[in-house]
């Protein structure tokens, strides 16, 4: 009997659980330098402004931090900079993902 893998419906949330995935794993490519952003990179960005789960300006902070060089590059303190600017907008973001709706409005 063949291997079969059942592929979930897409639905909003859970593109956006797929697009954090995707930026907490450039961000691990990117701990020590800056690394090119893939398709999939710019893709998680989109879907994330899309969905409003994101601003433009965190975007742009997030896509920085992975990208460029160092803002200090020669501190010993420049990978855990890289990492905190990349954590800080990852943590926000799945925050707001995860925070449960608010009374009286729809999911």
């Amino acid at each position: 009997m063949p291997f079969r893998m059942a592929i979930l419906e897409p639905s909003p949330y859970r593109m956006t659980l797929h697009a954090l995935a995707v930026l907490a794993e450039a961000r691990e490519l990117a701990k020590d330098a800056p690394i090119a952003a893939s398709p999939a990179v710019r893709l998680a960005f989109s879907w994330l402004v899309h969905t409003r789960v994101a601003d433009n300006w965190q975007v742009h902070a997030f896509w920085t931090a992975l990208t460029k060089p160092s803002r200090v590059p020669d501190s010993p303190q420049a990978g855990y900079m890289r990492i905190r600017d990349m954590d800080i907008h990852l943590d926000a973001w799945r925050e707001k993902v995860t925070r449960p709706p608010k009374r009286g409005r729809a999911p």
